[in-house]
């Protein structure tokens, strides 16, 4: 599946949900803050169809020090745009963030 493709899977999900939101769970919200929130979830879908690492991916730094480890989360700044958290191997519980350019996929 291509990227567009892709795109419009996620829209037809979105619409999906959509649907879902105007069910119980969610009648006390407008339809405005509704609207917001279906936007807020098409960015997220959107965000994640292209991050280059998934939650559960083993990775390491590539350069300096050493740091390998599990992707635990992500991150977003004006400096750097796509990070991720990423779990120790070695060091249970301790916790580096870097930007994507600093890490490579471990097979």
């Amino acid at each position: 599946m291509n990227d567009k493709q892709q795109l419009a899977a996620m829209g037809e999900h979105t619409r999906e949900m959509g649907n879902c939101v105007e069910d119980d769970a969610f009648r006390h919200l407008s339809r405005e803050q509704m609207s917001d929130m279906i936007l807020m979830l098409q960015n997220i879908c959107q965000k994640s169809a292209f991050a280059r690492f998934r939650i559960g991916d083993r990775v390491r730094k590539t350069k300096g020090s050493r740091w390998q480890g599990k992707v635990v989360g992500t991150y977003s700044t004006s400096l750097t745009p796509e990070g991720y958290a990423v779990e120790s191997e070695t060091e249970i519980g301790s916790v580096q963030i870097y930007p994507v350019s600093a890490l490579e996929l471990v097979k």
